[in-house]
């Protein structure tokens, strides 16, 4: 979990640094087809390799096995960055509310794939 957790700081922390490019960004996903592939083809890293660490986490016995790993692992990444862009581009919110909300989504992750507490 402690893994998970400092993932998710470290993105929130890049993301807060970059916000207002991340507002740009949105808005060139929703105009441009060429970008938003791009976009998705660079997120679908990300996505594997969260699929990978859930399959990791499936094998160890400490992960629900009935979870489709790249399913959850698209609908967890999303809720992450879904989660940073309301914070930080809609919100405004500042760096004070990157560990609360990193502890939060770690919560949420470990939660939904049924890891037990360490």
């Amino acid at each position: 979990m402690a893994d998970i957790a400092e993932h998710h700081r470290a993105y929130l922390t890049t993301y807060h640094l970059n916000a207002k490019m991340m507002r740009v960004v949105e808005e060139v996903t929703n105009i441009s087809a060429a970008f938003r592939r791009r976009r998705t083809a660079e997120a679908q890293t990300w996505i594997n390799g969260n699929r990978e660490a859930i399959r990791r986490l499936q094998a160890d016995g400490r992960a629900d096995p009935g979870l489709d790993p790249l399913t959850a692992a698209r609908s967890l990444s999303i809720m992450v960055s879904r989660s940073a862009y309301v914070t930080f581009v809609l919100e405004e919110e500042g760096a004070e509310s990157i560990e609360g909300l990193a502890e939060t989504l770690t919560r949420l992750w470990v939660n939904a794939l049924k890891v037990p507490p360490a």
